[in-house]
Order: C-alpha cells, then sequence, then structure tokens
C-alpha cells in the first residue's frame, strides 16, 4: 500500500482504506465455509475488518501475522464471533466491524478479554471501503457492556502510540528479593499507608515468617480523594511454593474507613488472562485475593473502576 491507496481525514480523525479483491477473497472463502447464511455474514465483515487493520499497520510497518490470528482459524471463526489480529511479541488487537449507519460499537463476550485494543472499522456500503474510527484500549474493556457508542472511541492518533508502551521492557517487581529486606523505592511497610486497626486485620504473627509491603493507588477522578493501598504478602511454603496474599485497603491519609464500591481487585497469569477477581461492595473494608505460586512465575494485579486501570506486574 502506498500513500495514494490511504487517505486520512484530519477533521474527523479517521483513516480510509480500500478494500480490494484479495480482502473479499479471504472474506468469501472464510464465509462459505459457515453453517447458515448469518453466521456468514458475520465472519465475512469481520474478515474485511481484520484485513483493513491488517494493511494500515503493514502501511506504517508494524508487524502483523495473519495466519496466527484466532480470525483466520476454521475452527475459532466457525464457533465464536471474533476479529483479532496478531501483532508479534505485542499481543492481539480486535477489529470489530461497525455497519455504515451504526453508531454503536459491539463488543461479544468472547473477545472482552486478553486484547490490546479495539479498532472500530466503519464500511462503506459497497463494502469496497473501510473507515478505521478509532480505538479503545484493552484494559478499558474489563467487565464493559456489549455496546459502546463511537464518539467514546480515542483517536486514532494514539494506537501508535499505545502499542509502543505494549512493547517498552516488562516492569517486574521481584517477590523473592523482598524475603532478603530489599523493597523497590515506592513499597512502603503497611503501617506507614493503613490504619493501624486495618492493618491488624492482616494477622502478621500468623503468617511468619513473611514479607509484606505496600503501595499508594489513586484512580483519579471521582475518587480523587479515596487513596488505596494495595499490600502484598508472600510467604514461603517450601524452596520453591510461596504463598501470595493481594490486598486492598483505604490509606490513612482517607478521611474514608471503607473501600469505594465497585473497584475491582484482579489478579492475572503470565498470558495476561484473568485468574482472580473480586470487586468491593458498600462498606467493605478490606479486600483479599489468596493463591500459592512458584519461583520465577510472574503474575499482575490490575485495580479498575469505571474506565480507570492501574496494573502492577510482579516475578515470585
Amino acid at each position: 500500500m502506498n500513500e495514494n491507496n490511504l487517505a486520512g481525514n484530519n477533521n474527523m480523525g479517521f483513516i480510509e482504506i480500500p478494500l480490494g479483491t484479495e480482502a473479499h477473497r479471504y472474506a468469501k472463502e472464510f464465509a462459505a465455509e459457515q453453517r447458515n447464511p448469518q453466521k456468514g455474514k458475520q465472519v465475512y465483515l469481520n474478515t474485511l475488518a481484520v484485513y483493513a487493520v491488517h494493511r494500515y499497520l503493514d502501511w506504517i510497518n508494524i508487524e502483523t501475522d495473519l495466519n496466527q490470528s484466532d480470525s483466520w482459524q476454521s475452527g475459532t471463526r466457525m464457533l465464536f464471533d471474533v476479529a483479532d489480529l496478531v501483532l508479534p511479541s505485542i499481543g492481539k488487537l480486535e477489529c470489530r466491524p461497525v455497519l455504515p449507519d451504526e453508531e454503536i460499537l459491539y463488543l461479544p463476550e468472547e473477545i472482552r478479554r486478553d486484547r490490546i485494543g479495539y479498532v472500530a472499522v466503519q464500511f462503506a456500503q459497497e463494502l469496497d471501503q473501510a473507515k478505521l474510527l478509532g480505538f479503545i484500549p484493552g484494559e478499558y474493556i474489563i467487565d464493559s457492556s456489549e455496546e459502546m457508542r463511537l464518539d467514546k472511541l480515542h483517536s486514532l492518533n494514539d494506537l501508535i502510540g499505545h502499542l509502543a508502551d505494549q512493547t517498552e521492557p516488562e516492569k517486574l517487581v521481584a517477590l523473592r528479593e523482598w524475603l532478603e529486606r530489599n523493597y523497590p523505592p515506592d513499597w512502603f511497610s503497611p503501617a506507614d499507608l493503613i490504619l493501624a486497626t486495618a492493618f491488624k486485620r492482616l494477622n502478621p504473627a500468623a503468617l511468619q515468617p513473611s514479607a509484606i509491603r505496600a503501595k499508594e493507588i489513586n484512580l483519579g477522578g471521582q475518587l480523587a480523594n479515596r487513596s488505596l493501598a494495595l499490600a502484598v504478602r508472600l510467604t514461603p511454603i517450601s524452596t520453591e511454593d510461596i504463598e501470595v496474599q493481594v490486598y486492598l485497603y483505604p490509606t490513612s491519609k482517607s478521611s474514608y474507613t471503607d473501600l469505594p464500591p465497585d473497584v475491582q481487585l484482579i489478579v492475572v497469569d503470565e498470558k495476561g488472562s484473568d485468574f482472580m477477581h473480586a470487586q468491593t461492595r458498600r462498606f467493605d473494608e478490606s479486600l483479599c485475593l489468596p493463591f500459592s505460586g512458584k519461583t520465577g512465575e510472574k503474575f499482575g494485579v490490575k485495580i479498575v473502576f469505571n474506565n480507570t486501570c492501574i496494573s502492577e506486574n510482579f516475578v515470585i
């Protein structure tokens, strides 16, 4: 694709991609495999959407791999409403089709996990052209509804920066070093962040020998005045096995003694899939997610409220 084949509209913030013979050849081939016309139409449009995003990223020299995408696998596209595009060493970008007169981006349940972002692809009436309208970062989609208004999309210009962020070296908190009393500078003794009465409920004597540290989290927005403390405790069970407990508390500098409702605490595994999940209710004073792991295993913790997500990544 050259510059004459790709047009941008600076006022509307979208990119136009022509859909030629190759795009429709894939779409027809994949649609013909389906069990009924309705499923065939779904696959046809999904294929065109994926192909359009693939062509755009190819033009700006971002590597893609159609053949490794679930949307290019016969069995997967037959069973699920999937329109993913694999970006090697980055992750999966979901490319969702939008019909000409639609104002809503539809997000089926099966694609609301394990995506680095979602691109809205709107077709011309004759399906000879697609507009890339914008995108949504993947972390904004956790437990969201199936529909999102198109006017809530981020600018497509922000997509490149978002993809670049995904390729930065992962910053991991090495938990084993805590057992040797080597702590990162932004992780403090819980007594420095959490009310003494609340901290006593952690029952430190019962899990000795162990190491525990806490970090202040501010979700901003309507919760800007209710800072939280993310606490992580690890306790050796054997040479290789470690018990991990992840806590969420209000901080001692907050005027509240309970957690705000509808805050999600999520533990994700090495692949980024949700492993454990809890959500605050009214008057909850703390949350705790306990699990065990082995030396060298990685996991992440997300604190989510509305469209805000703060993440921390760890290695045992």
